[in-house]
């Protein structure tokens, strides 16, 4: 298996974080960014979560 580099992980943050986030602007503020719920949910599926 291939380690991912630092680089390139801040790479994926980066693409990540410029998705909009359609919750912001329809409801107003929101108590957690799109990116963190992104971050979790994948290291998650990483871990073997399903559901």
């Amino acid at each position: 298996m291939e380690k991912i580099s630092i680089h390139q992980l801040v790479q994926v943050i980066d693409y990540l974080e410029g998705i909009h986030d359609p919750r912001r602007r329809e409801y107003g503020n929101i108590r957690h960014k799109l990116i963190d719920s992104i971050v979790i949910a994948f290291t998650a599926v990483l871990c073997g979560y399903e559901d």
